[in-house]
């Protein structure tokens, strides 16, 4: 084979030539001018100086229709109102605006461009956002699935009720709201000055910056193993679950919130109001440099009703902290009388790189059991 040859198949699988092959109708604008309901084997592209402004139907509405695309290179995508009953749209450039009633059964892709305010997804609908600027008002519906991994978010995103949002990049500018029953898992980016798990939501944090302020509140069931948090933290109900993280402010408890606490850098004072519960679980206990009796061994685990001196606890995750009691407006740890504070002795969380180790040697194990068979 030739070199050209080889260039040529290299480049054919890198980049595969989709447009006419794979579309029985192809409508470019400019100059065409679509119909108002877009069928199946069509691609439709919105190009520099195109503009679609009147009633546009994608597919039909019992969702039979196949191979739809839409492309928005550059112009203006903005129909007056707009039903997606399947498909795909990708936005690279231009913009995309409008009334978007239905978009079950779709998928769109932004790797640039913009999305106006107040974009809502819909039921079966898949997004996945790689760069771009989106307004505000951004609402994931019920049965959506929202893949955001980079792009500049505006005011107010909400995980809608029976959504599934993931984010591992991106900047949001102000409020992140997780709604009853939706699932946000966050892994990285820069998380603006508000996040909300509210009640009946489930959030998942293994990373990214948060801003002012981390609310939990009712019913809500918050994991967190990563991330750093700035000036409050803030349960006010829910279950917390806390592995790991960096918290720079204050950890403020309100309400009846479970929390457990393994690991995690806590750098600013603790506070708990009210019959909220904080679960410490350690390796290690001392009150005033002196052993607490009860924890002695694996699974121990004990009430602390006393709110004066230092409780040093070294923390499953091996981080050491010092809870000095006093009063919260001179910088100490406050934790109200009517809250329960627990102590559970129990083992050491292994470091990952102990835990790759213990991977590999298992492997290895399983490898000379299986070659001596």
């Amino acid at each position: 084979m030739s070199i050209r040859h080889l260039a040529s198949v290299v480049i054919t699988l890198l980049f595969p030539v989709t447009a006419h092959a794979q579309f029985t109708t192809v409508i470019n604008v400019p100059p065409d001018t679509p119909p108002s309901i877009i069928g199946s084997d069509t691609q439709l592209n919105i190009r520099d100086g195109g503009e679609l402004n009147t009633p546009l139907q994608l597919g039909a509405e019992d969702g039979s229709s196949t191979n739809i695309e839409v492309n928005v290179t550059g112009g203006f995508f903005q129909p007056s109102e707009f039903n997606a009953f399947g498909g795909t749209i990708n936005l690279s450039n231009g913009s995309l605006a409008g009334t978007i009633n239905v978009f079950q059964n779709t998928t769109l892709n932004m790797t640039g461009g913009r999305l106006r305010h107040g974009f809502s997804p819909g039921a079966a609908s898949t997004v996945n956002i790689s760069n771009g600027i989106i307004g505000d008002d951004f609402f994931a519906d019920n049965g959506s699935n929202v893949m955001i991994s980079g792009g500049t978010f505006g005011e107010e995103f909400t995980a809608g009720p029976g959504s599934n949002v993931h984010i591992s990049g991106g900047t949001f500018d102000d409020e992140i709201a997780a709604r009853d029953g939706s699932i946000l898992t966050i892994t990285g980016g820069n998380l603006g000055d508000d996040l909300l798990a509210d009640f009946g939501s489930i959030v998942n944090v293994t990373g990214g910056v948060f801003g002012t302020e981390f609310t939990a509140a009712g019913t809500a069931i918050v994991n967190i193993s990563g991330g750093t948090f700035g000036d409050i933290f803030e349960p006010r109900g829910g279950t917390i679950n806390i592995t790991g993280g960096t918290f720079q402010g204050i950890f403020n408890s309100i309400g009846s919130s479970d929390i457990t606490i393994s690991g995690g850098d806590f750098q600013g004072p603790f506070r708990t109001l009210s019959n909220a519960t904080i679960t410490l679980l350690g390796t290690q206990f001392l009150i005033n440099d002196l052993p607490i009796p009860g924890l002695e061994n694996f699974g121990d685990s004990i009430i602390l009703n006393q709110r004066s001196g230092t409780l040093s606890a070294t923390l499953a995750d091996g981080r050491q902290r010092d809870f000095t009691f006093g009063d919260h407006d001179l910088g100490f740890d406050d934790f109200d009388p009517q809250s329960t504070l627990r102590l559970t002795i129990t083992r050491p969380i292994p470091e990952p790189t102990s835990l790759m180790t213990l991977t590999l040697l298992a492997a290895t194990l399983v490898s000379r059991v299986r070659i001596r068979q």
